[in-house]
């Protein structure tokens, strides 16, 4: 994680620029930091760096440590012959570094020159068990937070349509292909965490029965026969469940909601009606509707080229009116969020998981904030 934000603070020049020198004693002049390349190769292109007044143009490669330089093989890749500054961040072992050339490279610690504060995110940004930015969003203004939770909602409401096709491609774009969708969705939902792929198997060996059921008895029954005594056997996951979570009750419920499905209709308002009276508790039941119901909403939409139904449900999904299981809220709440957000918004999960856990703290607006100020 430390060296994409070490990226980040040397593209900022979040460091002091008087008196720089490399190991051996070179002056360093940083006239142009270079652009970040994201592809095979240097880190930094098109830099300007005088040493010892001398100015050279080129490639700038950054380290946490200088020995990552022998470790990546870059001793041995003609692609870094063109580096003329190496920049690492610890002076452990930091030296000059060879050229597949057999040219060596000039290298530069940046430790001693960047603010002891930014050293700290860098060096918490390694810890497990806690955000990189933890304890330090006093100093973050409140919209860098709520502009990364909205890019973070966006992408994650187009990783949820992208889920649900991925579960079910429509063919065609209609009402009973929405509705296919949307119950293998919600089958998958009810399956979270342990019995998801069970619950999917359920959906599809149920799907084509569905229309012969006469009462919702009848629905019960045959779907708890598929689920326990069909063969082959349909794997359940027995261990670790809460017993709301266990597979008989979430069994029951989705017979329930096979059984509704049939006449349930693709609109925002009837997802409370469908779903009445399943037990479902509250954290489920938010779950369902903004990780299933919206997005299959948003795509029906776009299949009927209606953009005010799609503009109303783009506009639920960003409300923050719904609460974020406490799991996944929690490691923010810790750092110091704000609870407004964090137990709100949609994006949380993304977020998490996309930015970091992913340790893509450089492409996050709040270590951005943190970085420049």
């Amino acid at each position: 994680m430390t060296e994409a934000l070490f990226h980040l603070v040397w593209a900022e020049r979040r460091f002091r620029t008087g008196f720089l020198s490399t190991t051996d004693g070179a002056t360093v002049e940083v006239a142009h930091t270079g652009g970040l390349y994201s592809g095979d190769g240097p880190d930094f292109r098109d830099a300007r760096v005088r040493l010892d007044g001398l100015l050279l143009a080129g490639e700038v490669e950054l380290h946490l440590r200088c020995r990552d330089w022998r470790a990546h093989g870059h001793s041995s890749d003609p692609a870094y012959n063109g580096v003329i500054l190496h920049v690492v961040l610890h002076p452990e072992g930091a030296g000059p570094v060879p050229r597949h050339d057999g040219t060596w490279c000039p290298t530069l610690v940046l430790r001693p020159h960047v603010d002891a504060r930014i050293s700290d995110l860098l060096n918490q940004s390694a810890r497990r068990g806690r955000l990189a930015c933890h304890g330090m969003l006093a100093d973050v203004p409140s919209d860098a937070i709520d502009r990364q939770f909205r890019h973070a909602e966006q992408h994650y409401f187009d990783r949820k349509q992208a889920d649900l096709l991925d579960l079910r491609p429509p063919d065609p774009d209609t009402e009973e292909s929405w509705r296919l969708l949307v119950g293998k969705g919600l089958f998958d939902g009810l399956g979270i965490r342990h019995n998801r792929h069970a619950m999917r198997d359920l959906f599809d060996r149920a799907v084509d029965r569905a229309a012969g059921w006469t009462s919702a008895a009848e629905a019960d029954l045959d779907m708890h026969i598929l689920a326990f005594r069909s063969d082959p056997p349909i794997r359940w996951d027995w261990s670790g469940s809460r017993p709301d979570n266990q597979p008989e009750r979430r069994v029951r419920q989705g017979s329930m909601l096979i059984w509704r499905l049939a006449t349930v209709t693709p609109r925002l308002d009837a997802f409370i009606p469908f779903t009445h009276g399943l037990g479902l508790g509250a954290e489920r039941r938010d779950l369902l509707f903004r990780n299933v119901w919206l997005p299959g909403l948003a795509l029906y939409a776009q299949w009927r080229n209606d953009p005010e139904q799609l503009a109303e449900v783009v506009r639920a999904w960003h409300a923050r009116d719904r609460a974020v299981p406490s799991a996944v809220s929690a490691p923010f709440m810790d750092a110091g969020f704000p609870a407004g957000i964090v137990t709100r918004s949609a994006g949380v999960p993304w977020q998490l998981r996309e930015r970091c856990r992913a340790s893509a703290c450089d492409r996050c607006a709040v270590m951005a904030s943190l970085i420049r100020s």
